[in-house]
Formats: structure tokens, C-alpha cells, sequence
């Protein structure tokens, strides 16, 4: 005896695979479209992922201070004065972190637990300065390396010393730069120029970076209140 299933036995069938297919194809989809939505512009963490609109108000659009509104972070002058490489470190490792995501020329994207990479890059600026200037001080010199007091080239000095005072100057105002930039489109601040934001940074990066630095504390206080 032959059984023939009939019409509605084999379209029942289908509709049980096509149930079952389809917890399957939402599980393959599910990584490209996390993948998609970072790409987008979306934090790395997803705790606390929307924001309240009084926060896009406040710093979407505009800098939450000025450039030279030292008052509001006198601790932060004071440091960024007197013992500015472990500051510098300091301050690009927050400023990242509490981005919840930045976009940074040549280093990639970088948010919270993803900031090695230019943390890496502070490291190696302190490294370059603190090995130099040591090398300096055998040759009666002392070298300052900061935003505010660019190191020339110095005579009588080897070659290898200078390179490496010369490679923190450069290091340390190209990381200035595209970690400035990176805040800027983060938080879309369009108000202000290109031109005036190379500017700021050229010439005065420790200015700059806190100004950007106050800016993130800010957005990130709020933003966890």
C-alpha cells in the first residue's frame, strides 16, 4: 500500500521548516547587523546607550567651554602645567573612554576597553621624551617636552638624541590633533571651522586638548547621573 500524503499534510510541512529556518537565519543576521550599526556610528558598549535630549542639546553641536576657561578645571591646569607627560597619557585614556566612541584618524575606532591603541601612542611620546631628555641632561641641557614648549633642534647633542626629542614633539602634536578631531565629529560640532581647530591645536595643543578634555568629563558626568 502506497501512501500519498495529501495537500494539506505538505503544506503544514513547510510551514513547520520555514518556522524553524527562521530562528537560524536571525541568529546569522544578528552579527552583520551589530557589525553595521558600529560602523554607524553606535557606542561600543551598550550600557546605557541613549541619551536624554537635554544631553544632545548640551553637547552636540558646540563646545560645553571655551578654550581658555582654565577656572573650570584649575586641578586639570595645574597638572597639564607642571607634570604634563603623565597627564597627557592620563587625559587621552579618558577622553576616550568616556567618549563611549571615537572615530580617530589613523588609529581607527576606539571607545571604552578598546583604547590601547592611543594610549599606546601617549606611552611611547612619554617614553621618547623621558629617555631623551635624560640623554640631554648628560650634555648639561635640559629639554621640555610639551605643547607649550616645542623642543628645537639643540647643538651639540647626537643625532639619535635629537630624533627623539623631535620625534615626541611630532608624535605628541599629530596624536593632539587627530584625538581633537575625533571629539569634534564625535560630538558634530560644526560651529567651528577645520581651519580654526588646526589652528588651536598647532598653537596651543595643551589649550586644546583641554578644552576637549572638559568637554567629555561633562557629557560623561551627565550622561551616568
Amino acid at each position: 500500500v502506497v501512501l500519498i500524503p495529501s495537500m494539506a499534510d505538505t503544506a503544514a510541512a513547510a510551514v513547520e521548516q520555514e518556522h524553524a529556518a527562521k530562528p537560524e537565519q536571525q541568529r546569522a543576521a544578528r552579527p552583520e547587523q551589530q557589525h553595521m550599526g558600529a560602523q554607524e556610528g553606535e557606542p561600543l558598549s551598550q550600557e546605557g546607550a541613549r541619551e536624554p535630549d537635554q544631553i544632545k542639546h548640551r553637547y552636540y553641536g558646540q563646545w560645553s567651554s571655551g578654550l581658555f576657561s582654565f577656572l573650570e578645571d584649575p586641578l586639570g591646569c595645574a597638572l597639564a602645567t607642571f607634570c604634563f607627560e603623565p597627564w597627557f597619557v592620563w587625559r587621552i585614556w579618558t577622553i576616550t573612554e568616556r567618549s563611549r566612541w571615537l572615530n580617530v584618524p589613523l588609529l581607527g575606532r576606539a571607545g571604552p576597553g578598546n583604547s590601547a591603541k592611543v594610549v599606546g601612542v601617549a606611552i611611547l611620546i612619554w617614553a621618547l621624551s623621558l629617555v631623551g631628555g635624560a640623554w640631554a641632561a648628560q650634555y648639561g641641557q635640559t629639554i621640555v617636552i610639551s605643547p607649550l614648549h616645542h623642543s628645537p633642534r639643540h647643538s651639540g647633542l647626537p643625532w639619535y638624541v635629537n630624533l627623539m626629542l623631535d620625534a615626541a614633539c611630532i608624535l605628541l602634536l599629530g596624536l593632539s590633533m587627530v584625538i581633537y578631531f575625533a571629539v569634534k565629529e564625535r560630538f558634530r560640532i560644526h560651529t567651528e571651522s577645520d581651519i580654526i581647530s588646526f589652528a588651536k591645536v598647532l598653537c596651543c595643543a595643551c589649550c586644546a586638548m583641554l578644552q576637549i578634555g572638559r568637554h567629555v568629563d561633562d557629557y560623561h558626568i551627565d550622561l551616568v547621573r
